[in-house]
């Protein structure tokens, strides 16, 4: 083989590889419960997030009531994970809900939502005569179901009001 084919042939492989690189990085999905940011957790408090979106992921922003990301955590459709150990406070919750993640940038790149629960949660634990007690709360993002939600809103919000 001379050295003309070898380098054509080189330049095949490469391509190739790239090519599939690309592919490989379009169809990208995080596995629920993947923590894209976190913090330190060391309270009691338990959040479950059920992404009963039929067809798209979410990623869901917990910051604190200054609008500083603390904990950012993928969730796929249909499936549900639970954050444990949140420490006592007021948090406000954000979404993004897409499809295609784009991991260097944090957000999807086809058909995204983003939005807010209209209030903050808080997390509060307290020590009773029999033991003790702490919050416990449960998100559906689209449809309520019992106990879910406890009748909060979901305000949309645009890219630039988006914690980042």
């Amino acid at each position: 083989m001379n050295c003309t084919k070898r380098y054509v042939i080189s330049i095949f492989i490469l391509i190739a590889l790239v090519c599939a690189a690309a592919a490989q990085e379009q169809g990208y999905r995080p596995l629920t419960g993947k923590f894209i940011k976190d913090t330190q957790r060391y309270g009691l408090g338990e959040l479950t997030i059920i992404n009963d979106n039929s067809q798209k992921d979410a990623l869901i922003v917990i910051t604190d009531l200054n609008q500083k990301p603390l904990m950012e955590v993928f969730i796929r459709s249909k499936e549900t994970f639970k954050i444990s150990g949140i420490t006592d406070g007021k948090y406000n919750i954000y979404f993004r809900v897409g499809n295609s993640w784009d991991r260097d940038n944090s957000k999807f790149l086809e058909d995204e939502v983003r939005y807010k629960l209209d209030r903050p949660l808080e997390f509060e634990t307290e020590e009773t005569w029999d033991g003790t007690s702490y919050s416990i709360w449960m998100i559906a993002l689209e449809e309520a179901v019992p106990d879910a939600n406890q009748a909060m809103e979901k305000i949309l919000v645009a890219e630039e009001d988006f914690p980042s």
